[in-house]
């Protein structure tokens, strides 16, 4: 019995499923809007996002000093900003109205005042006091120069306390105990470099790809209401809504998961995003997170029923993902509206999933509540989607089975 009823089963895939892939295929390949999203955007965005920041972190941020001490001690010190990775003095000035100035115009993107009398006073053992100026309208350059800055600074005072004790008798051992007496191991985990390469770019890169995906689906689900080819999806499927869906979906998600791996096994160890390893471990998160955005943008496509709408709903679902997700601001930190909207966001669960299984290499299914909700919007998308096309079958007018035009997408009598 069991027997009978397996084959039955094998033998209704058979019969709707290929017909309904084929169909699909050969709309796919007729489809110019689709093929602008599938086929070209998709290399595009890959490179645009990979060489923004292609640096790694902030370099040869512009710099502006006002020496007016003009010492040694001073000299050295510009010297030592001039040469870290992050900084590139542009211009020493005259006046600290200088430095604020050529902030206001965009010149210099932080500035530092050396005051007078700066070395005689650090050897004296009195306390001196530069003025760092910086503009706090970019948070990241700023934090970057205020960090260089200050660590040189502190530096340089270490230096000088540590040579007037050495002349007082005590030796280095001491001297450094006096001079630093608490001191901290720092170990940084996961992306020890600080490397906006490796942190950024995989959200940027999937935020985007998984919201051409979703606009992908709208399109291809809307297009069979808005031009009343449901009658031959319907016959394709000789009236599965489900095999239907299914079959629509395949060719899509095929090229779809061909581009995420030529991402992440070309594209990400080329450019140092990720190792092999991490993309093997990430690989099945990012099927489920993609295939997810698909069974979402499908359902909002069969639901308004224009291309337009279901577009707009791509969009609108899709650009905030980035940053609801807490993959640059931490949703501990956010209003509890927003984190509570971020939990109905498939890139926010893909976010934690990417981070333990390729970030912390902990394998590909080390985080199951992400995984797992990820799985339900697979399936709600795919039940949902399934009934919509029962449902509109129903109101859809009765036409002859023929093929798709390619030039309308509209059906045409054999």
């Amino acid at each position: 019995m069991k027997h009978h009823r397996g084959k039955q089963i094998e033998t209704a895939v058979r019969g709707k499923l290929p017909g309904t892939v084929v169909r699909e295929l050969h709309r796919l390949m007729c489809d110019g809007p689709q093929k602008i999203l599938l086929f070209i955007l998709p290399p595009i965005l890959f490179l645009i996002f990979t060489t923004i920041y292609g640096n790694g972190s902030v370099v040869d941020l512009p710099v502006g000093i006002c020496d007016a001490d003009n010492s040694a001690l001073s000299r050295t010190i510009v010297r030592m900003i001039d040469a870290t990775r992050t900084m590139n003095v542009v211009a020493n000035v005259a006046t600290v109205a200088d430095l604020r100035a050529g902030i206001c115009s965009g010149r210099f993107a932080g500035a530092l005042y050396i005051p007078d009398h700066f070395e005689s006073e650090i050897k004296a053992g009195r306390q001196v006091q530069p003025v760092l100026v910086r503009d706090g309208s970019n948070y990241i350059a700023s934090s970057f120069i205020a960090r260089e800055i200050l660590g040189i600074m502190k530096m340089a005072g270490a230096g000088a306390a540590q040579s007037r004790l050495r002349k007082s008798g005590l030796d280095a051992r001491h001297t450094y105990a006096l001079i630093s007496p608490v001191g901290a191991d720092v170990s940084n985990m996961y992306n020890p470099i600080f490397s906006y390469l490796r942190y950024l770019t995989p959200g940027i890169v999937f935020s985007q790809f998984g919201m051409l995906v979703m606009i992908s689906a709208g399109i291809a689900f809307a297009r069979e209401r808005e031009h009343s080819t449901l009658p031959q999806l319907k016959h394709a499927a000789r009236g599965r809504a489900f095999f239907a869906f299914v079959g629509k979906s395949i060719p899509y998600l095929c090229v779809i998961f061909f581009w995420t791996i030529v991402l992440m096994f070309f594209v990400y160890p080329l450019r140092e995003i990720a190792s092999f390893s991490e993309s093997f471990d990430a690989l099945p998160t990012v099927f489920v997170y993609l295939t997810a955005s698909w069974c979402i943008g499908a359902a909002a496509g069969l639901l308004t029923g224009t291309v337009m709408f279901a577009t707009m709903v791509g969009v609108f679902i899709g650009m905030p993902s980035f940053i609801f997700s807490g993959w640059t601001f931490p949703l501990q930190a956010v209003p509890p509206v927003c984190a509570a909207i971020a939990q109905i966001l498939p890139f926010t669960h893909f976010m934690n999933a990417w981070f333990t299984s390729a970030r912390m290499g902990l394998g590909a299914f080390s985080a199951p509540e992400d995984l797992t909700v990820l799985s339900i919007m697979i399936i709600s998308g795919t039940v949902f989607a399934s009934l919509l096309l029962s449902i509109f079958w129903k109101k859809e007018p009765r036409h002859s089975h023929g093929h798709t035009d390619c030039q309308t997408g509209a059906l045409t009598d054999a």
